[in-house]
């Protein structure tokens, strides 16, 4: 009877797992300054968001680093999903910056670095003040499997030899395509 019983409920927990991960697509819901405070800021990134159509959205800012910004980066990603009673720490992604915005958005970094005039679009990024000037980015290009489904904030840090220097919040949320085939 006992072995029925966890059966029943591991196929429950299974079934409704099917519903809650899946694939999806990202949306973004806001960008701004993060609520912790960097004292040396090195990098900093101040936006302006606005809604293109439901796969892309658009930005306008800058882009004031006060050195190069070269492979000795990493970023401090801390993430936290919307459930009952406020934002639960989800996860933490740690690892080179470079790397890290390569592996999860290539072609959006590439077209944001040209939207801010850095031609070859590549690292390191020239110290300096750009301007950001209408950067387009594409949801589609974002991963798209395996994520829960909900709305989450993360603080993303821009580290250098362990120290924080720069930081940018995002709010967005992962959910299933209004249609079929949206990013194909």
């Amino acid at each position: 009877m006992l072995i029925l019983i966890i059966c029943t409920f591991l196929n429950l927990f299974i079934s409704i797992q099917a519903f809650l991960i899946g694939s999806g697509i990202w949306s973004l819901i806001d960008v701004s300054k993060c609520d912790t405070v960097v004292d040396n800021v090195i990098l900093d990134v101040p936006l302006e968001m606005y809604k293109v159509n439901y796969t892309h959205v658009g930005f306008r800012g800058e882009i004031d680093a006060t050195m190069d910004i070269d492979d000795t980066f990493e970023m401090l990603i801390i993430v936290c999903k919307h459930m009952d009673g406020g934002c639960k720490h989800y996860v933490d992604i740690k690892d080179g910056m470079e790397k890290l915005l390569k592996k999860l958005t290539e072609k959006n970094l590439r077209n944001l670095l040209l939207s801010a005039g850095i031609d070859p679009p590549e690292f390191p990024v020239p110290q300096g003040n750009r301007v950001i000037e209408n950067f387009v980015m594409d949801y589609c290009e974002l991963p798209t499997m395996g994520c829960i489904y909900g709305k989450y904030e993360a603080e993303a840090f821009f580290m250098k030899d362990e120290e924080k220097v720069g930081c940018l919040k995002v709010v967005l949320e992962y959910q299933q395509p209004e249609e079929e085939g949206i990013c194909e």
